[in-house]
């Protein structure tokens, strides 16, 4: 994972638990399904960069090569989110990798994760 920039503009942490149900179509009573477990999903947003920092995020993101490979977090992420992101292992939340470029050359980058446990 490049180091620059150390932090994102923003990120949102989701809990997803791990728990369905269905309903009786004669009876209308519900059944819960609870595996007691959860993962956890990030919408990370980077700063706006200019170009020449802006391509070692996106050949990163290339090298994750979708959902196939995993990544931690930068120490410095860590700091600036503690208890929230260290120690665990990550993985792109799909296979799309998108990038956003203006006229002037400065990129937008935004990906979407989830975690490996």
């Amino acid at each position: 994972m490049p180091g620059v920039p150390a932090a994102p503009e923003s990120i949102d942490l989701f809990q997803v638990n791990l728990v369905s149900g269905t309903v009786s179509p004669f009876t209308g009573a519900q059944q819960i399904f609870d595996w007691q477990a959860n993962y956890m999903r990030a919408s990370v947003s980077m700063p706006a960069m200019p170009y020449a920092i802006a391509q070692s995020w996106v050949a990163f993101l290339k090298s994750l090569t979708g959902i196939v490979n995993y990544f931690q977090f930068s120490a410095a992420f860590d700091a600036k989110y503690p208890n929230d992101l260290q120690g665990q292992y990550w993985r792109l939340e799909n296979n799309l990798v998108k990038w956003s470029i203006t006229r002037e050359r400065v990129y937008s980058i935004q990906f979407n994760c989830r975690s490996t446990t």
